[in-house]
């Protein structure tokens, strides 16, 4: 009889711990955080711009090396045109100065590769300040498109001549592509990395930073 007293007791004991333990409580699922486009006048941390121009090394030296010993081979001067390097036209009576773009500018577009993971970036610009950065359209003011086309024509965009490509270009080089159409002419300059002129360095790195912050450029 006491043994069957004592395991009652101890059932009540034990139905009385199962009843005094909460239910865990469910926490509400998280929600998962969204983001918008940044506006293309806030800087982006993860936007890709071509190196600085003191970054790029140029093959100047070793080209200008293969020149002279094909000039000591021949005996007399040859007319090479160094890669790299820029060269002006003179202006004559038929060549006079640049009609200012300013009046005729229509599109530009620039492309970009190369860098760690080949990224590529696309900047389309047009005349009332509609700027296009990888497929995300804002604008820029007026006063920085001026500013770009005042910087094409520093560097005489549609009339300097010279080869900025050549061999011996790293696989993750950069690669620069820059065409400008406007109601007289187009035009489309390509440069690889290495074999790009200081001019068109700071012009490409001026160009890489629209809509990230106000357009400036220095002739390298």
């Amino acid at each position: 009889m006491r043994s069957i007293v004592v395991l009652a007791i101890l059932a009540i004991f034990a139905l009385t711990a199962c009843a005094g333990q909460a239910e865990p409580t469910a926490e509400p699922p998280t929600a998962l955080p969204t983001s918008a486009a940044p506006p293309l006048d806030t800087p982006n941390p993860d936007a890709t711009a071509v190196p600085a121009p003191d970054n790029i090394e140029q093959p100047t030296a070793q080209t200008n090396e293969s020149v002279a010993t094909l000039e000591a081979q021949a005996g007399e001067p040859l007319n090479v045109v160094i890669p790299g390097t820029m060269i002006f036209p003179e202006e004559t009576e038929a060549v006079g100065p640049q009609s200012s773009l300013l009046t005729t500018f229509q599109m530009l577009e620039y492309n970009q590769t190369g860098g760690a993971g080949n990224a590529a970036l696309t900047i389309i610009l047009l005349p009332d300040g509609t700027l296009t950065r990888d497929g995300v359209t804002g604008s820029i003011p007026l006063v920085e498109v001026q500013a770009v086309l005042e910087a094409l024509d520093k560097v005489h965009f549609f009339t300097v001549t010279g080869t900025f490509e050549g061999p011996n270009t790293p696989p993750d080089g950069y690669r620069f592509a820059l065409n400008v159409d406007t109601t007289d002419a187009s035009r489309g300059i390509s440069a690889s990395e290495g074999y790009t002129p200081p001019e068109l360095q700071s012009l490409f790195f001026a160009i890489s930073r629209l809509g990230l912050e106000p357009f400036s450029y220095e002739p390298g």
